[in-house]
């Protein structure tokens, strides 16, 4: 028998995903901003011969994609969080559709399986190797 959950304050998870998406599209700018304002991070790598400042850059540069890529990702997350707060389907496990508890929602407000559906997915879709924290 499922226990029945208190319901989620909608209103206060729709402002907490609206600031992440805010933190993540400043996280995107600023990636892009700063690699616009210095020009070390793109005539370095023109200017020198030395084969570790060159390393450097291009390590920089990854990085700088790579946290790109994962605020790009959270960002469709938490789009996707808010279109089903909009559909009244938010908190709602997208397997077995009971009402995810708010500690879940609070701790992955994009969370869209409940913890026990997660795990199944996981263990399925990882092979054992990862597992989400979604």
């Amino acid at each position: 028998m499922v226990t029945p959950h208190k319901p989620i304050d909608q209103e206060a998870y729709r402002e907490r995903l609206e600031q992440l998406r805010v933190e993540h599209l400043r996280r995107i700018d600023s990636g892009a901003i700063a690699e616009d304002d210095d020009p070390d991070a793109t005539e370095g790598p023109r200017v020198t011969h030395d084969a570790g400042d060159l390393s450097i850059y291009e390590l920089a540069d990854s990085e700088r994609l790579a946290d790109a890529d994962r605020a790009t990702l959270e960002l469709r997350n938490i789009d996707q969080a808010l279109g089903r707060l909009r559909r009244g389907e938010y908190g709602r496990c997208i397997d077995c559709a009971e009402d995810m508890p708010a500690a879940r929602l609070t701790l992955v407000p994009t969370a869209t399986r409940c913890i026990t559906c997660q795990e199944m997915y996981d263990e399925r879709h990882m092979s054992g190797a990862h597992h989400s924290r979604l």
